[in-house]
């Protein structure tokens, strides 16, 4: 496989993981570049997981499987579901606006360098 190859496929990746692939790429560091790879799709395994039991239904066969008759699992009280909501959109909002925070922090830690 070719580098630019290589680069076309990490283009999808967070931007610090791409830019630790394609600096170890362009080191030859292939080992550190697979270390790369397998940690990340560890991650992404680990994180599916809690995404799975949080919010999907039980697989067959789970220790905690369900008797004929029974319901699934039941719909959180609206008192938890508030503040899930809640943190869920402020991480969306600190997520989008990322870019200025970071601005702000370097100006106010920087300040001769934005002038």
């Amino acid at each position: 496989m070719t580098n630019a190859a290589m680069v076309q496929g990490i283009d999808r990746c967070t931007p610090l993981k791409r830019y630790l692939l394609l600096g170890t790429i362009e080191a030859r560091q292939w080992v550190l570049t697979g270390v790369i790879l397998v940690s990340s799709l560890l991650n992404a395994v680990y994180f599916f997981r809690v995404i799975e039991n949080a919010y999907l239904e039980p697989r067959q066969g789970d220790e905690h499987e369900q008797h004929e008759g029974e319901r699934g699992r039941e719909e959180a009280p609206f008192g938890m579901l508030v503040p899930t909501l809640i943190m869920a959109a402020a991480i969306l909002a600190v997520g989008l606006s990322s870019g200025k925070i970071v601005t702000g922090v370097l100006e106010s830690a920087v300040p001769m360098a934005f002038k």
